[in-house]
């Protein structure tokens, strides 16, 4: 096993968005207590329960959600959870290219997180973190949290092990 020079694990935590969810619930909850005791029919009651179950579902699926990166000297792995099961490992003898990628916290608010020529992107952090290319053309966007300490380790490994300086190029 190689040896880890940078790993992190992310979990997607927005306060904001689960308390305005919870207030909803709670609101379609007052809805199907009141509709229960005035004998509403029962269809506008399941349509609310329905509803309920769909919001209370999507705010634990995004609560699963997690980012884990690591950088060895034989590569960058990462596996966003529940959305893949298997780690992508990128080897860097399979990297054309990497670049370093970093926005203001306002522009990530703009547009300026979308991703861009068929790129895989994986990031819970906006617009900051690593945007590699491979040899076969693939396009991927790794997001951290930790991005000096993520570039310092890539810088560390790309260079030396594709023979490469970072006045070519390589790593911007």
């Amino acid at each position: 096993m190689a040896k880890k020079l940078f790993k992190e694990k992310q979990q997607l935590r927005y306060s904001l968005y689960s308390g305005l969810c919870l207030f909803f619930v709670l609101l379609l909850l007052k809805n199907v207590v009141e509709d229960f005791i005035s004998g509403a029919p029962i269809g506008h009651q399941l349509i609310t329960v329905l509803l309920i179950v769909v919001l209370g579902f999507s705010v634990w699926l995004l609560s699963q959600l997690k980012l884990e990166t690591t950088v060895s000297r034989k590569g960058i792995s990462f596996r966003m959870f529940p959305w893949q099961k298997r780690k992508v490992r990128i080897y860097w003898e399979n990297v054309k290219s990497v670049e370093l990628v970093q926005t203001p916290v306002v522009s990530q608010w703009h547009g300026g997180n979308i991703a861009f020529n068929g790129e895989k992107r994986f990031s819970l952090t906006g617009r900051n973190g690593v945007h590699i290319t491979t040899n076969n053309g693939h396009s991927y966007f790794i997001g951290t949290q930790r991005l000096e300490d993520m570039a310092s380790a890539i810088r560390n490994v790309y260079g030396q092990h594709n023979g490469l300086a970072e006045e070519q190029g390589t790593f911007k």
